[in-house]
């Protein structure tokens, strides 16, 4: 068996629920398999050079001038396009999306809609936006869809979230959640959906991709395969 992971056997399934179910299963894998890790410390995703040039399609401060920035890139993607520039609604898996500026295959939302202009910088208080933001660019990357973004600050601090111990407020707010995963207070406190350890864990990725996203490579990899 040869299998990949982002984590050290030691750290899998960190904070889970039950974990202690699952610690056997880590022993027995590094008896039967070799640790080898490929981690060079270096970003290769944030070493590549940017395109169409540094600083273009992911734009800080969100100010007047990243907004001007956006406007102007959005209507040079848009003469590629054979449509207007307009609103429009798209129907899928029987619900409505309001996309409130489109051309053809182009799209321009704010944060509030989904997630792409004017991103604000996120904390533990706003960590379901944190995780719908890394659902979303991660579909992004998955798609190799081109993304032109503006946001408060850098990509690195876009979400500002340091894993701790939930308070009391936040255990009373999620009492019920806790009462149907049949978790103690002491358990709750310390598992890692309650906690956010898993959203800044993931968000290390996010930013390592909003990285590659910018580059010539990433960009000119849709070109290609649509040419071939």
């Amino acid at each position: 068996m040869v299998a990949t992971s982002n984590r050290q056997p030691e750290d899998l399934y960190k904070q889970g629920l039950q974990r202690s179910n699952f610690l056997p299963f880590i022993d027995i894998l590094k008896i039967y398999c070799d640790v080898v890790c490929l981690d060079s410390g270096i970003d290769y995703r944030a070493d590549q050079l940017r395109y169409p040039k540094s600083g273009d399609v992911y734009l800080s401060p969100d100010d007047s001038s990243a907004d001007r920035a956006m406007e102007k890139m959005f209507e040079a993607m848009c003469e590629t396009q054979s449509e207007e520039i307009r609103p429009r609604n798209l129907h899928f898996l029987g619900r409505q999306l309001r996309v409130p500026k489109s051309c053809g295959r182009i799209a321009q939302f704010s944060f509030h809609d989904l997630c792409v202009k004017g991103v604000p910088q996120m904390t533990m208080s706003q960590k379901t936006a944190a995780r719908r933001f890394i659902t979303m660019i991660d579909t992004f990357y998955d798609n190799q869809v081109r993304l032109v973004m503006s946001a408060e600050v850098s990509a690195a601090d876009l979400f500002r979230g340091d894993a701790r111990i939930m308070s009391d407020k936040e255990i009373s707010d999620n009492q019920q959640l806790m009462d149907d995963l049949g978790l103690t207070k002491e358990e709750a406190a310390e598992t890692s959906i309650f906690t956010g350890a898993e959203e800044v864990f993931a968000f290390e990725r996010t930013v390592s991709r909003l990285a590659e996203m910018q580059t010539k490579q990433y960009w000119n990899r849709r070109i290609e395969e649509l040419e071939e």
